[in-house]
């Protein structure tokens, strides 16, 4: 029998080279001097589902990823001024998510009517 010693795994807390994103998100980091913006916790939601794929990957294969919909999306557009803290998806399958704060709504979109806005999708028209 061969044992093998554990990894060892840094703590977020020692790099001061990245930071975690607003709100902490499970394995969503940063650089530290990459400028932020106002979505930066949106963006965090959104890279959270997906961990495996990288962002430029999911943004080529709008049919099949998830978007951001009712008042995330209302948000994107800065229409409204009250918004909590809940993220509002569309997904083309079934999925659940662990976190709070995050919700899925099922529902098949046609790329042509996902747009992107600050790098992030969302449906056209805003469907709420």
């Amino acid at each position: 029998m061969v044992r093998r010693r554990a990894p060892r795994v840094r703590r977020r807390g020692r790099c001061p080279c990245r930071r975690s994103v607003g709100v902490p998100t499970h394995g969503v980091y940063k650089d530290a001097g990459a400028p932020g913006d106002q979505f930066d916790d949106m963006r965090a939601a959104w890279l959270s589902i997906d961990p495996k794929r990288l962002s430029y990957d999911r943004s080529k294969d709008r049919a099949n990823d998830v978007v951001f919909s009712g008042a995330s999306a209302a948000r994107l557009h800065g229409i409204g001024e009250l918004w909590d803290r809940q993220h509002d998806f569309i997904a083309p399958t079934p999925r659940q998510s662990q976190r709070t704060g995050i919700h899925h709504r099922l529902r098949k979109l046609d790329p042509r009517d996902v747009t992107t806005v600050e790098g992030l999708m969302e449906p056209a028209g805003i469907d709420i």
